[in-house]
């Protein structure tokens, strides 16, 4: 039964290595197949350890599902199925390289987290410019208000001033007109 089982994994893991490498469902139902491969493969070895078959195909699968994760992003992934193989060169390259993806995707998620700290710093201190902007054009508004209102009373005053002056100036030319010198010094 350990060697039906293992056939089948292995046929089912050959579909596998032809397919695409899509995004979305059907990459998750990839990876459900990989997994279901992994597990048969699995199963076979509890049922007969020395199944070669069976050995040889959970590694294959391993990698395989591995080299999938790693090209789609999913380096926690990728390092779950090498973490359970034994080292030799090529899982030791393929463990080198999801470690390197995600050093890289940690350094990404760093600077993501920058920069979207430095774009609301920006918004920030854009918004504390505008307000106080706009509190300065507020106060700029109240003083040139203040100074046409004293302009405005001034002109009041001197025109009030300069209307009396010629009240006093007609009434001492008529005072002058009629021989009376007005009031003395």
């Amino acid at each position: 039964e350990s060697l039906v089982i293992s056939h089948r994994a292995g046929a089912v893991l050959a579909e596998l290595s032809g397919g695409t490498d899509e995004d979305g469902p059907a990459l998750v139902e990839t990876y459900s197949h990989y997994a279901d491969v992994v597990s048969r493969y699995r199963q076979a070895l509890e049922l007969w350890g020395d199944n070669r078959e069976a050995l040889t195909g959970l590694r294959r699968a391993r990698i395989a599902f591995a080299e999938l994760a790693l090209r789609h992003g999913d380096e926690r992934l990728a390092r779950a199925q090498a973490a359970q193989m034994d080292d030799d060169a090529e899982v030791l390259e393929l463990r080198k390289r999801v470690d390197h993806a995600i050093r890289v995707d940690l350094r990404r998620t760093r600077t993501i987290r920058l920069l979207r700290a430095f774009f609301v710093a920006v918004l920030i201190l854009t918004a504390i410019s505008v307000l106080y902007g706009a509190f300065l054009i507020r106060q700029i508004n109240d003083v040139a208000e203040q100074y046409r209102l004293e302009g405005q009373r001034t002109q009041e005053e001197l025109t009030g001033q300069i209307e009396s002056l010629q009240q006093e100036l007609q009434t001492l030319r008529a005072a002058a007109a009629a021989g009376d010198p007005g009031p003395g010094p």
